[in-house]
């Protein structure tokens, strides 16, 4: 059974933000209110696993195309914008101390 990669791909990707979503929202609720050094620190700990995350979503968006999984169009939107996401949350990265 073939599923077209226009319901795939979006699904995939849906799959993965809701999969970080909810380890985000995990790490917040583990969070404690202690001092304000140790909720900098579990920032950027979420920080650097986002960036992370989207830099090897990125590395496995280029294999799929390469192996023709992704159609052209639908790997330039989905690489555009995880991208975007990328470069937000190194920007985030460089705007703490």
């Amino acid at each position: 059974m073939d599923i077209p990669t226009l319901v795939l791909v979006p699904l995939l990707a849906a799959i993965v933000l809701a999969a970080a979503l909810g380890a985000t929202r995990l790490l917040r609720a583990w969070r404690t209110e202690g001092p304000t050094l140790a909720r900098e620190d579990g920032d950027r700990m979420a920080l650097e696993d986002e960036k992370h995350r989207l830099l090897v979503v990125l590395k496995d968006l280029e294999f799929e195309h390469q192996m023709g999984k992704i159609s052209r169009e639908d790997f330039d939107g989905l690489r555009r914008f995880y991208e975007q996401e990328a470069v937000r949350v190194i920007k985030a990265l460089e705007a703490r101390p």
